[in-house]
């Protein structure tokens, strides 16, 4: 359930942060090279934010958790590529899927830190 709330936020995250740059675009307040920026570290930020989300559910092992996402986030990606021909050069979309990959798993690795350890004294 974690994964689908997850999922949920880095897809909000993305489709908002997108809108705001189209407009943005559209009203020549940044240009085609910050467009072309954005494009690739809107969703690399949006799985940072989802693996500290995940992260400070688990319990153990943010990092693992984060690679989960990543990868379960990386699969999407490849599905939704497939069905769309010529989008991203194969060696580039490898790139871009283990930055996504890095991205989470660091996101993961700050989330399980941030969880509150609480101990009972006696």
């Amino acid at each position: 359930m974690t994964y689908i709330k997850s999922l949920v936020y880095i897809m909000l995250i993305i489709l908002v942060s997108t809108f705001i740059t189209t407009i943005l675009h559209y009203f020549n307040v940044i240009g085609g090279n910050l467009m072309s920026v954005l494009k690739l570290v809107i969703p690399i930020l949006a799985l940072f934010y989802g693996g500290i989300y995940i992260g400070k559910n688990s319990m153990k092992k943010g990092y693992i958790e984060g690679i989960k996402l990543g990868v379960l986030f990386s699969l999407i990606l490849l599905i939704i590529s497939f069905f769309i021909p010529d989008t991203i050069k194969f060696i580039n979309q490898i790139i871009y899927f283990l930055i996504i990959l890095g991205s989470s798993m660091f996101g993961g690795m700050l989330g399980i830190n941030r969880v509150k350890k609480t101990t009972t004294s006696e």
